[in-house]
């Protein structure tokens, strides 16, 4: 907030001050007016007698209209705080903060976390065809491993045969001349 802003939210503040403490300054003279008022004119018509002033002053009246007159000056007040106070810091914030800067703020740091997320999906992906290509190229073993051991089973003369593979033929002897 610039010197004169501040100094126009202060004439403000004191302006509205001043006027809640007029109004309750006001209020107790008139209470004083009232409460005492004949019993002052009594008093200058006959100084030497006070006991007929005294009995035409209300002081309950005028402590009531002071009673007044302050409360109207304090909430008069406390009203000029509540009235300049959020206003001016409000008007100064706005001024303060920049909205293009905060906004190309909050898009470079989206932007980062944009970029990070990227990366990490591709890792994930990287990682999922790593996984698949592996689990392929397991499977592939596998299937040349069991045709090259079937493969080996039929060469040995019939080691490592299983059901169903001519197992349950009668063996050949090499020695015999029939077969």
């Amino acid at each position: 907030m610039n010197g004169r802003d501040a100094f126009r939210w202060t004439m403000l503040y004191r302006g509205v001050s001043a006027v809640a403490f007029l109004l309750g300054t006001g209020l107790a003279i008139a209470g004083f007016v009232v409460g005492f008022g004949g019993s002052l004119s009594a008093l200058f018509a006959d100084p030497l007698n006070p006991g007929s002033a005294l009995e035409a002053a209300d002081p309950v009246l005028t402590l009531a209209f002071v009673a007044l007159g302050v409360l109207v000056w304090q909430v008069g007040k406390s009203y000029a705080l509540f009235l300049t106070v959020p206003r001016a810091a409000g008007r100064a914030a706005a001024e303060e903060v920049d909205t293009q800067r905060m906004r190309s703020e909050l898009l470079e740091v989206l932007d980062d976390r944009l970029a990070e997320l990227e990366s990490d999906v591709e890792q994930t992906r990287r990682s999922v065809e790593e996984l698949k290509r592996s689990d392929h190229a397991a499977a592939f073993d596998e299937r040349d491993h069991l045709e090259s051991s079937t493969a080996a089973a039929s060469t040995a003369g019939g080691e490592g045969r299983g059901p169903g593979d001519g197992s349950d033929a009668p063996e050949s002897n090499s020695n015999d001349p029939l077969s």
